[in-house]
């Protein structure tokens, strides 16, 4: 009986490390994969900002499932969160013109859209039409 019992909590000790250890490798992959996409796709910023967000969502949906804790949620998130202010503080503000003086044009307002009709969200990075106060899809105020 006894033998039973300590049999049943050295399992159950080894099986609690071996979860815990899966969570920490679960983390520290992420970290990678949140690394690797920035690095790869900054300079493409739209691309970028739509994997990082896919990779949000999948974070938030590995806490739902119980593979990652709160706290390895917040280093993700944060991680994540940190990259999305690196691209909207990279985005470059163009002005709109009405004309050049060398002839060449400048900014996205010569390839047929408009500058002034979006901004990003200062919170989740999302794009927000300048006439709404609230994002979407975080629901920060602007």
């Amino acid at each position: 009986m006894v033998i039973a019992v300590i049999v049943v909590a050295v399992g159950g000790l080894i099986g609690a490390t071996l979860f815990r250890n899966s969570k920490r490798r679960t983390l520290s992959n992420y970290l990678a994969r949140i690394d690797s996409t920035f690095n790869e796709f900054a300079v493409d910023r739209e691309e970028c900002r739509t994997r990082l967000e896919r990779l949000k969502s999948d974070v938030i949906e590995m806490l739902n499932k119980g593979k990652i804790d709160e706290g390895h949620f917040l280093m993700l998130d944060e991680k994540i969160s940190e990259y999305m202010k690196e691209l909207i503080q990279a985005t470059p503000k163009y002005k709109r013109t009405t004309g050049t003086d060398n002839g060449i044009a400048a900014g996205p307002a010569d390839r047929g859209t408009s500058v002034d009709q979006f901004r990003y969200c200062s919170n989740c990075g999302a794009k927000i039409p300048l006439d709404e106060k609230v994002c979407k899809k975080c629901g920060a105020t602007q």
